[in-house]
């Protein structure tokens, strides 16, 4: 599943400890059976650097245990300006699993009139524990 949906890493929202909620469609596509049900998103500036931590929440439908991996590019004006991998996921059927990962940036990479777009792409394999 690839998908692709608009994001404000500067926005002072997502400045806050526990961040804020990212909007989207991306809660509705699914890979076969799996989707990120929640993504929130809290960053903080470190001098020059924005770190971007992501929140997680993923599902799995009735079938089989997943293996779920989820990469996350953040681009602007089509250029990746960095990614994060949360890798292998064990989400059982029928539940949820959380997870997080932090992505690192220099804050001046971010500015102008470009928007910012998270292109997020999940893989999935079965968990035949």
């Amino acid at each position: 599943m690839l998908v692709e949906f608009p994001v404000s890493l500067l926005d002072a929202s997502y400045a806050r400890g526990a961040g804020a909620p990212v909007q989207g469609e991306y809660a509705k596509y699914t890979c076969e059976g799996v989707n990120l049900q929640a993504l929130r998103i809290s960053t903080r500036r470190n001098g020059n650097e924005l770190r971007a931590k992501l929140f997680v929440v993923t599902c799995n439908r009735p079938g089989h245990d997943k293996w779920a991996s989820f990469r996350f590019d953040l681009l602007q004006a089509g250029a990746v300006l960095t990614t994060g991998l949360l890798a292998r996921l064990d989400v059982e059927e029928n539940k949820c699993q959380t997870g997080e990962l932090t992505l690192k940036l220099p804050v001046e990479s971010i500015g102008g009139e470009q928007p910012l777009t998270m292109r997020l792409k999940v893989t999935t394999s079965n968990n035949e524990h």
